[in-house]
């Protein structure tokens, strides 16, 4: 009986092992894939997919101008239409402010 959980939990260990060699984190949006680091524009905003240990994420680091401007979160650009903001929330809500 002993022997049995031993060789058990050798596999379990090799399994864990394996998949975190081979098994390549990736972030889901919209029913795509993005491996961690990459950007991509969803609406008026630029993703990012972040992959840590035991979990993923998609967090907007930019917003686009009207223009096709990109405005780190918490910064500003003027174009021909205005001042523009990218504004975001202690929740983490972002929005992007014509003013």
């Amino acid at each position: 009986m002993e022997s049995k959980i031993k060789t058990i939990l050798i596999l379990i260990t090799l399994f864990a092992l394996i998949a975190n060699i081979y098994g390549e984190g990736v972030c889901v949006h919209q029913g795509k894939e993005y491996r961690n680091g990459e950007e991509w524009t969803y609406r008026s905003f630029i993703m990012r997919c972040d992959v840590h240990h035991n979990y993923w994420q998609t967090k907007v680091v930019a917003c686009v101008s009207m223009m096709g401007d990109r405005i780190p979160v918490g910064g500003q650009k003027s174009d021909r239409h205005g001042l523009w903001k990218c504004i975001q929330d202690p929740s983490g809500n972002t929005r992007l402010v014509q003013e």
